[in-house]
Formats: structure tokens, sequence, C-alpha cells
């Protein structure tokens, strides 16, 4: 039996070599599955169907599901539709949205409020925001700070704890009020 090149298939495969380290000869036995290429058809032609994850079981085989899974137990990749519509060999890299899952979603949001720690004082750089329109920077900075807060917030009540925002000018008055740096809470 010939194998016919399939770009979707390549781009599917290229991702999870690199994001789930699956070494050629699993990849082979997944791609070569009678019930995982009609999974894959089945995922590229239903426009109702939006979302194929993929995850590796304890022995190291990929796993696909179509749909997020309610659990996961090992580190998955997951694959997005953006619109409902079938997914060609034209339009597989404007239609998919492609990322990584973590089986622990506590740790994967801990992971996202610290990015949005460092995003959020780099916004507070004037010289990050050089030739920025002043109405768009302050849009920028009050958007990211309302989204860390909201992040804080969260992750603290997933640990159970009661965190509250911090306010959005208390780099301002440092110094002024607080003789010490004040930062926020760390998980």
């Amino acid at each position: 039996m010939a194998i016919v090149s399939d770009k979707r298939l390549d781009f599917i495969e290229n991702y999870c070599t690199l994001s789930l380290h699956v070494k050629p000869d699993k990849w082979t036995k997944f791609a070569t599955s009678e019930d995982v290429l009609a999974m894959l058809n089945e995922f590229y032609e239903k426009q109702d169907i939006t979302a194929l994850v993929i995850t590796l079981n304890p022995t190291g085989q990929l796993v696909p599901c179509l749909g997020f899974p309610s659990t996961l137990k090992n580190k998955a990749v997951y694959f997005v539709k953006k619109k409902h519509e079938n997914i060609t060999k034209e339009n597989y890299l404007d239609g998919l949205l492609v990322g990584d899952l973590s089986p622990s979603p506590v740790e994967q949001l801990m992971a996202m409020i610290l990015l949005l720690q460092v995003v959020y004082s780099l916004f507070l750089k004037n010289e990050n925001l050089a030739g920025w329109p002043r109405v768009v920077a302050e849009d920028v900075i009050r958007q990211a700070h309302r989204l860390k807060n909201e992040m804080f917030v969260m992750g603290g009540k997933i640990k159970g704890k009661t965190l509250l925002p911090l306010p959005e000018h208390l780099e301002a008055l440092r110094g002024h009020f607080f003789p010490v740096r004040i930062t926020p809470l760390s998980f």
C-alpha cells in the first residue's frame, strides 16, 4: 500500500513530533492506522467537529480524540478549527489553531500568570512603547493589567485562596507611600 502525502497530515506530524517528542516509528504506526486516518478525515471533513486532540498514552502510543477529553494523564496537543468549515489541503494553515495542553491545567494557568506579569512589566517601560500613539499604549496597558488581575484572582480561587487584584497604578506609588518594594504573591 503506497502512502500518499497529505499536507494536513504532515503538518500534524511536524507539530506532534516537536511538541510531544514522538519517535518516527511511533508516528508511522499512528499515521498508518485505518481507524486514525478515518478519525482525521472526519475531523477534516465534518464542519461540526471543531477540535482534534492527540495525546500519548502510558506506553508512548499516540491517541487521537475528537473534542477535548475530560481528563489528561500526559501532555497533549490540540488542533482547533477557527471556523466551522472543512479543513482542506489549501486552508489548513489558516484554518487551524494549534497548541499544547498540560495534564495539569492549574500549572498551565500559573505559568500563564507568570507570563502575563512579565508582559505587563514590559508595557510599563516607556522605551518599549516608543512610537505608539498615547491612547493605544494606555489602552494596551489597561487591558494587560485587567487580564493579569483576572488571571491572578482565578489562580487564587483554583488554589483555594482569596487573592485580591492589585490596583493599576501601584507601581507609581512606590517610594511615596511604600518604602519597600511590593510584589504580588507568588504561587
